[in-house]
């Protein structure tokens, strides 16, 4: 008797957490929503939990399924700090992305990628808003050149080459 009591409550017992909503679907359904054009229905925005905190801190925005840029917080004090542009054709390769890494609201890191691989990264160390640093990869991802002191058309006066 005590045994099938016993068989009982360990069925119970294990029926409970098939029944308790997971947390992290719980999560998602808070945080990730959908944003459409009320004329043609067509996706416009999707959000999204990156650090799975229970924060909306990304935010991408879509023309139906194609990826157009997103929009992240990652220190979730209220300012965008990274922005990341898709491929104009459809495919989620980045092609660009700006990142404010000191906070003031603006980009001061700037990335290029051409066929899904890192080109340039320019980084704004004055804090003018205008790139001072260039650093340029190969198709590889190798560093080849490093670009500095631009004039005052941005164009870059100084050269060095890595090897």
């Amino acid at each position: 008797m005590n045994v099938g009591r016993g068989l009982v409550a360990a069925t119970f017992l294990l029926t409970i957490p098939a029944c308790a909503p997971d947390p992290d679907r719980v999560r998602l359904a808070e945080t990730t929503q959908a944003t459409y054009d009320p004329k043609t229905g067509r996706l416009q925005r999707l959000t999204y939990d990156a650090n799975k905190n229970g924060r909306i801190d990304t935010w991408t925005y879509m023309d139906g399924k194609t990826i157009l840029r997103s929009e992240i917080d990652r220190d979730e004090d209220g300012r965008i700090d990274r922005w990341e542009y898709h491929a104009a054709d459809g495919t989620v390769e980045r092609v660009r992305m700006e990142e404010d890494g000191d906070g003031d609201g603006k980009p001061d890191k700037w990335e290029t990628y051409i066929a899904g691989k890192i080109s340039s990264v320019e980084f704004d160390e004055n804090a003018d808003g205008r790139p001072d640093r260039r650093l340029n990869y190969s198709s590889g991802g190798t560093l080849i050149t490093i670009e500095s002191e631009p004039d005052q058309s941005g164009k870059f006066t100084r050269k060095v080459d890595v090897k």
